[in-house]
């Protein structure tokens, strides 16, 4: 009697532990460092005001702090856009247009699934994919500003 007590405390003790991991919020970001994704947030709002040098500044800081950090570098190719600096933003593109998406969050991947389809010039999978994207993640305030 003993023993089935413990087996079912055990297998409670693992359900709920299960439990725990699989509903445990995941970040949003890809990066571990809290700085880089401060900075990161910093940029993005600096990119949605069109401060673009602001952006620069902020996202520059967030790579110097996790070089691989696709999303500073995605939001980084885009302040540089917003500069005319074309050839630099799509030196940084080339650095993670072959990221493989599995290590990314679902954003990320959203971003450079857009960027890829931007380099690749291909316009109208490009607006059916943002559309895609507002449908599925309305709240994303990311996605009508690129409409």
């Amino acid at each position: 009697m003993r023993r089935v007590t413990a087996i079912v405390i055990a297998v409670v003790v693992a359900a709920v532990a299960v439990g725990l991991v699989l509903t445990r919020p995941r970040p949003e970001w890809s990066s571990k460092d809290s700085e880089a994704v401060a900075e990161l947030l910093k940029g993005r709002e600096a990119l949605g005001k069109l401060y673009f040098h602001e952006a620069v500044e902020h996202f520059r800081t967030a790579l110097a702090r996790d070089s691989r950090f696709v999303a500073a570098r995605l939001m980084l190719a885009s302040a540089l856009m917003g500069l005319d600096q074309r050839e630099a933003a799509m030196r940084e593109l080339d650095q993670v247009l072959e990221t493989d998406p599995a290590t990314l969050r679902p954003r990320e991947v959203r971003m450079l699934e857009m960027w890829r389809l931007q380099r690749a010039r291909k316009e109208d999978e490009l607006v059916d994919l943002l559309k895609r994207y507002a449908a599925e993640v309305p709240d994303d305030a990311d996605i009508p500003r690129q409409l």
